[in-house]
């Protein structure tokens, strides 16, 4: 039998039931469609099955590995139970996994937002208008606007604009020709 013959191409309407004489329906998973849809439920297959000494063995025998004694299972609950890490532990912890040390780190690859999140995180939330042709008298809200348009991990890169002048500036890409107020600038 080859395997396009066992393969089935659609869901069936209605599905078996279980050969082990629980009266349940055999649910449908996606290997069903290349493998054949099986006689058992899973985990029924030695439900209600008189199954010779020999192979019942040899189950259990290659299971050994896995299978935990009861005993063993007390000792291992009553050794960590009330196991807390210190603040000194923790903090290592979180040191050990920060920036380019964290498994899912994209660097420069990260995306606009993740950036942005960069930004604010180092530099704090931005709280002026560098802009010095600013028409807004009292703007409330403050954004950091990318010059280059490269998006790259430096402060140099970034300036504090109002929402106002800042949709300017992406409206109009010309967010390199505003007059900008460096004095005010934070640099490391």
């Amino acid at each position: 039998m080859t395997l396009m013959d066992k393969m089935v191409t659609q869901k069936p309407k209605v599905m078996p039931l279980c050969a082990c004489g629980c009266g349940e329906r055999i649910t449908w998973i996606i290997r069903h469609r290349y493998n054949g849809i099986p006689k058992y439920k899973i985990g029924h297959i030695f439900k209600n099955r008189k199954l010779p000494k020999e192979t019942l063995e040899k189950y259990y025998k290659g299971r050994q590995n896995y299978l935990i004694s009861e005993k063993t299972k007390k000792k291992i609950s009553q050794t960590l139970m009330g196991h807390k890490h210190s603040k000194e532990a923790k903090k290592l912890m979180s040191l050990s996994k920060q920036n380019e040390k964290h498994p899912l780190w994209k660097g420069e690859q990260a995306s606009y937002t993740a950036k942005h999140i960069w930004i604010r995180r180092h530099y704090g939330k931005a709280q002026m208008c560098q802009n010095l042709d600013c028409e807004c008298k009292n703007p409330k809200r403050f954004d950091w606007a990318n010059l280059s348009g490269k998006y790259l991990r430096e402060i140099k890169d970034y300036i504090q604009l109002c929402v106002s002048c800042h949709k300017k500036a992406d409206l109009n890409n010309n967010i390199k020709k505003l007059r900008i107020k460096w004095s005010n600038l934070i640099f490391e």
